[in-house]
This record gives structure tokens, sequence and C-alpha cells, in this order.
């Protein structure tokens, strides 16, 4: 299933979107702040959803 979260650089936003990658879903995410990008699902991959 494909995913849209919004707040993924947030908290809860980027704990939900880790949860649904390591669940084999495909996330888009949508972040307010990108100066944040470390913490964004753009950074992740469902084979690594941990940031890099």
């Amino acid at each position: 299933m494909h995913v849209f979260v919004t707040g993924a650089s947030g908290y809860i936003g980027g704990a939900v979107a880790t949860r649904l990658l390591r669940a084999g879903h495909t996330v888009t995410g949508l972040t307010r702040d990108v100066a944040k990008p470390a913490r964004s699902t753009s950074s992740r991959t469902a084979r690594n959803p941990s940031p890099r």
C-alpha cells in the first residue's frame, strides 16, 4: 500500500513512517522544514528505515 504521511520530519510522523516502511509499505512524506532532511522519510528506504 502507498501511504502519505504528513509531518514526516516530526517525532510521531517519523515513527509512523518508519513502522510503515518496516511493514513493507511505500511511504511518501510531507515536511514543512526542508532543513531537516535527515529525519524525513525521503532519507529512509524500505530496506533501511533508519535515518541516514
